[in-house]
């Protein structure tokens, strides 16, 4: 039995606790049992939640441990809550924080830059709202890691903006095709003809000679400036060749750029990765001439499978990195060096630089997305991050050695894949210059009225030529006459296109199927891309050689005639 008087202490004692009955350091059984649960619910909850008061974390939920790199979450309890914040935005939280409590009103989710234990960056929408944690005041900060989801978006985005910009620079480039083909042609004709210029004047000279004397002959030349013109043609001839590796080099970079067209679909194929590092290093060379000396060592590899236009942006990232990492002023004293080996079936890449280096704390989260060295505007970080997962998307890799004050070097580590892809070929070129004696017919489609007319002045020599500005003339055209060896069309033309045209071939005169050839300033659509490589046509790319041009049409026009013969 139950002793009443002991029953009378207790609740004697119960009373004289507190006003409430209890005593100040001791909470209610229901109260407990509610605080438990408040906790049980705040670990269940895969968002993080600190409860943070004067600064210093009060209670961390765990998820919160997780989140932020600790084992535990009493780990955290008693440590500062601002620690957690990346410094940028410190102040800014803090601020936050008082906000909330002046206002005593809840502060909307935010994105934040927190760190984890290991010092690495992510990145988390923060909402905070006042409570009473163990009868005091504090501040309940809820936090969602969004770092997975910004980068998918970050990357959707950069792919979209790369997609954009691949098909803005194919569709330069194409533009840029047009007038630099003709100035090209016409400066490789100007090359050709002024040694018979100076052929000729030299051959009158000497007729003049015979007849007049040399004493006069001289006088009458020097008088009328032909002495001088003969003295210039030879320089003359050094300024066209000049002029023309210039613009066979705009035709280059040109061209190069196309290789980016293709960034926004995952078509792969054999590409040759020396000379793609090759074309790489000319769209980069702005970037690199005036802080570095490149030097190449490109080994014997075999080709790989990739998507060409996500490997150029590999690449073009990594040198301009490079280039960054270097002050400008001094290239003669720092050096890029690329390198090209393989080992087993995989390809390995090796870009280094001299720069700057990179600090031993900020290796482990080099690759990290939204991480960056550079100065803040000038990088978004994410450009080593997507370089990461390109090379992980074809199976490859990319490790970094960096020493501080002396340099970096990155290592990309690509398998050869499927053995029978290969390079896509370059147009066909030739040197031959045996042609028929009769001259070939040939059609010329192409709306741009100056490379017509310097097509005809280039082929004329060699080719009976007839020029019509669209395919709808083309159409005309063919309608009356088929007896053309050769067919030269432009693939990317308005309203009627190249592709049009040999639509209409097809149906109509599928007998002058095999004599088109068509030129292209860069399929840049992949309808354009997919249709070139599904006819066994050939395809000369503009700028082109006259030459390879002249050649590509007498090799169609032969196999036509000797065809018509058999």
């Amino acid at each position: 039995m139950s002793n009443p008087h002991q029953t009378d202490e207790v609740g004697q004692a119960n009373a004289a606790e507190s006003p409430q009955g209890k005593r100040p350091d001791e909470t209610p059984h229901s109260e407990k049992n509610a605080e438990h649960g408040f906790r049980a619910l705040m670990d269940a909850l895969p968002d993080a939640v600190l409860v943070h008061r004067n600064g210093k974390i009060a209670y961390a939920n765990h998820a919160a441990a997780s989140m932020h790199g600790f084992s535990s979450a009493a780990e955290l309890v008693g440590t500062n809550s601002f620690d957690l914040v990346h410094p940028d935005e410190r102040d800014s939280s803090i601020q936050r924080v008082r906000d909330v409590q002046e206002r005593r009103a809840s502060a909307p989710f935010r994105e934040r830059r927190l760190l984890r234990r290991d010092g690495s960056v992510f990145l988390a929408e923060v909402a905070g709202v006042e409570v009473t944690w163990e009868g005091n005041s504090a501040i309940a900060a809820i936090a969602t890691d969004v770092s997975e989801k910004r980068q998918l978006l970050a990357e959707l985005a950069q792919r979209d903006r790369l997609a954009s910009m691949g098909l803005l620079a194919a569709s330069v480039a194409h533009e840029v095709n047009n007038p630099i083909t003709y100035v090209l042609l016409n400066l490789e004709r100007l090359r050709a003809d002024l040694p018979s210029i100076g052929g000729a004047l030299s051959r009158l000279k000497d007729d003049l000679e015979s007849e007049l004397g040399v004493e006069k002959t001289n006088r009458l030349f020097a008088r009328s400036g032909v002495q001088k013109a003969l003295l210039t043609i030879d320089m003359l001839a050094q300024r066209a060749d000049t002029a023309t590796d210039g613009a066979r080099q705009v035709g280059r970079i040109a061209r190069d750029l196309t290789a980016f067209a293709r960034v926004e679909n995952d078509e792969r194929a054999g590409v040759d990765v020396n000379s793609l590092l090759e074309k790489v290093l000319d769209l980069a060379a702005n970037e690199l001439r005036f802080r570095a000396t490149v030097e190449k060592d490109l080994g014997p590899i075999q080709a790989i499978t990739a998507n060409q236009g996500r490997l150029s942006q590999v690449f073009l990232n990594l040198l301009v990195n490079a280039a960054h990492a270097i002050d400008e002023g001094a290239p003669e004293r720092n050096r890029v060096h690329i390198r090209t080996w393989q080992s087993g079936a995989e390809v390995f890449v090796s870009i280094s630089d001299t720069g700057h280096g990179i600090a031993p704390e900020n290796l482990p989260r080099l690759f990290d997305p939204f991480f960056t060295t550079k100065q803040k505007g000038q990088g978004s970080g994410l450009g080593l991050s997507i370089c990461r997962d390109i090379l992980g998307s074809h199976g490859g890799s990319i490790d970094v050695k960096s020493q501080l004050g002396k340099g970096s070097e990155f290592i990309l580590r690509l398998p050869i894949g499927n053995s029978d892809d290969r390079p896509t070929p370059n147009p066909v070129s030739s040197r031959s210059h045996t042609y028929e004696e009769k001259k070939a017919r040939v059609l010329v489609v192409d709306d741009e009225e100056t490379l017509r007319a310097t097509l005809q002045v280039l082929l004329e020599e060699h080719f009976d030529v007839t020029l019509v500005e669209s395919g709808k003339h083309a159409f005309e055209v063919l309608q009356s006459d088929r007896t053309f060896d050769a067919i030269l069309c432009d693939l990317m033309m308005p309203e009627v296109s190249g592709m049009a045209v040999h639509a209409w071939v097809a149906h109509n005169a599928p007998e002058l199927l095999d004599a088109m050839v068509f030129m292209t300033g860069g399929a840049f659509t992949k309808h354009a891309a997919e249709f070139l490589e599904s006819v066994p046509n050939k395809h000369i790319e503009k700028p082109f050689d006259v030459t390879d041009l002249r050649n590509v049409l007498q090799s169609v026009a032969r196999r036509r005639r000797k065809k018509a013969k058999s």
